[in-house]
C-alpha cells in the first residue's frame, strides 16, 4: 500500500549521468506501478531500474503482437548499455569515497534494467 521509492542516493547518482552533456540521450523518468527492481527494494536492498522509452515515455510496443526480441532496437540497448555501465562507475566512485571516509555509506547495489 505504500510506495517503496528509489534511495535517495541512487537517483542522484543517475541523474547526474544525464542530460545533453553527456551524450548519453537520457532523462528521468517517474514512472508508476511495479518496476522490475521492486523485489530487490522490497528485500531492503537499494535498486532502481533503467530501460528505454520511446518520445511518450511509453516502453514500445510493449505487450503488442510486435513485442519480440527482433523488433528491439539495437542503437538503444547499446546507449541503455553504456548509461548502465557508467551508472555503475559513479556507484563504484561513490563507494571508494565511502571507504575512504569521505562520502556516503557503502552498501550493496541492484540495478535491474528494463527494456
Amino acid at each position: 500500500m505504500f510506495p517503496l521509492r528509489f534511495p535517495r542516493r541512487l537517483v542522484w547518482m543517475a541523474r547526474s549521468i544525464t542530460g545533453a552533456s553527456t551524450g548519453l540521450n537520457a532523462r528521468p523518468h517517474a514512472g508508476r506501478g511495479v518496476s522490475p527492481s521492486f523485489p530487490a527494494r522490497f528485500a531492503g536492498l537499494p535498486g532502481i531500474t533503467i530501460g528505454c522509452l520511446d518520445g511518450p515515455g511509453l516502453v514500445p510496443r510493449s505487450h503488442r503482437p510486435g513485442d519480440l526480441p527482433d523488433a528491439l532496437d539495437r542503437g538503444s540497448i547499446d546507449k541503455l548499455l553504456e548509461f548502465a555501465l557508467t551508472l555503475v562507475d559513479a556507484i563504484d566512485a561513490d563507494l571508494a569515497q565511502a571507504a575512504s571516509g569521505r562520502g556516503a555509506a557503502p552498501g550493496s547495489c541492484v540495478i535491474v534494467t528494463n527494456w
